[in-house]
């Protein structure tokens, strides 16, 4: 592949992948005018990535951060979760509550199972468990009372979104296509229509990978993939209106239940297994368990992918491919979130296309908190196990 042949489309950005990361980078590069050009895997109408569904705080933060409005004022409708029970195994860790006696001053004390509150920060509050929330706050940096409270939604409603956003700007999509070959040095990527098995390529002046975990991006620029976990998640009918999250003793991961207004998903994620058949057995056994508790029939079908682990960031693979998102490894190893580093990730590089700091250097501040994030989520969940 020389780039003097069959080049089917000229493009400033060519970003691979339409979810929240490449659709979020492409509005911000349209709105400072300019070219850019987003291929997809997948049919982009019925285009849905594997995500529980949960929006933290910071995920609010960087949206409104990217688009100048909330996620209300954008009509995504989020869904407020009732409670939050955490479990190791089958039993629910006690949660601390402020008690306040005749005299106006707060106690501590713990609260039943299955009360109200949509913030895990009162189960760090009392004996063992306030070292957890040490290393929360100040290993980790992860504050519970800023970034502790969840909201909900299905995520395909965030990423048409999002997409919509580009598209209304003048931004070109092509669905249902793959990059099969980079030639970085002359700005050519080798790409296949998947409908019509057409090679064409693209001629581009800066390539970007927004094409998750198992980015073709990153490994065929770098020839390295992302230490990945397996994490299985499907839908399933409502049967509460409270987020469930259950540890399993022993194990780096948990399972989850997570409402997000007319369904619900159940799925879950262990850091600590490789992927192969075997994980994905494991992975499935310990998912049925789990909704047998709940009272929940789990679907014969359930959908896999490949979460980063957050040990193998990469921003720029290449002098003119940079990667966002999942693709770069870009996670928060406490939660398993990553819509909100997908969204500033994408405003990182576009600030630095359009004048702002570079890159790297933007993208420091996260890098930090990923790393110790990383560091210690296993200390974590340990102490979690010791105290349960």
């Amino acid at each position: 592949m020389d780039g003097s042949q069959n080049v089917k489309h000229k493009t400033e950005f060519l970003i691979v992948g339409a979810g929240a990361a490449g659709c979020s980078l492409g509005y911000l590069l349209k709105k400072a005018g300019a070219e850019v050009l987003v291929l997809e895997r997948q049919d982009e109408a019925t285009r849905a990535k594997l995500c529980a569904g949960i929006l933290e705080a910071r995920a609010e933060q960087a949206f409104t951060s990217v688009f100048g409005m909330s996620v209300d004022e954008a009509g995504l409708a989020p869904m407020n979760l009732e409670y939050f029970n955490l479990r190791c195994g089958t039993h629910e860790l006690p949660r601390a509550t402020k008690e306040r006696s005749a005299s106006g001053r707060e106690s501590v004390a713990e609260s039943k199972p299955n009360g109200l509150g949509s913030s895990p920060d009162g189960y760090f509050k009392k004996s063992g468990k306030l070292l957890a929330k040490i290393i929360l706050n100040q290993a980790v940096g992860y504050d519970l009372n800023k970034n502790g409270t969840f909201r909900t939604l299905p995520r395909k409603r965030l990423d048409d979104f999002i997409r919509d956003r580009y598209l209304s700007l003048g931004g070109k999509l092509l669905d249902c296509t793959v990059i099969r070959s980079v030639n970085e040095a002359a700005g050519v990527a080798q790409c296949i229509d998947l409908r019509t098995k057409d090679l064409f390529e693209v001629q581009f002046g800066n390539l970007i990978g927004a094409d998750g975990a198992c980015s073709a991006v990153r490994r065929l620029v770098s020839g390295i993939g992302p230490e990945a976990s397996l994490a299985l998640e499907t839908a399933v009918p409502l049967a509460g209106q409270g987020m469930i999250m259950q540890l399993i003793p022993g194990a780096l991961g948990y399972n989850w239940y997570i409402p997000r207004g007319n369904d619900a998903t159940v799925g879950c994620y262990y850091m600590d297994l490789d992927y192969g058949p075997e994980a994905g057995a494991i992975c499935r056994q310990r998912l049925a368990a789990f909704c047998d508790e709940i009272g929940i029939a789990l679907p014969e079908r359930v959908p896999g992918a490949l979460i980063p682990r957050g040990d193998q960031v990469m921003l720029q693979p290449g002098k003119r491919t940079f990667l966002v998102g999942d693709a770069a490894g870009l996670i928060d190893m406490f939660t398993g979130g990553g819509i909100h580093y997908a969204m500033l990730s994408a405003q990182a590089l576009a600030g630095s296309f359009t004048g702002g700091p570079f890159y790297a250097e933007a993208m420091k501040p996260h890098l930090a908190f990923i790393n110790k994030n990383t560091e210690n989520v296993k200390r974590y969940y340990n102490i979690l196990h010791l105290v349960g």
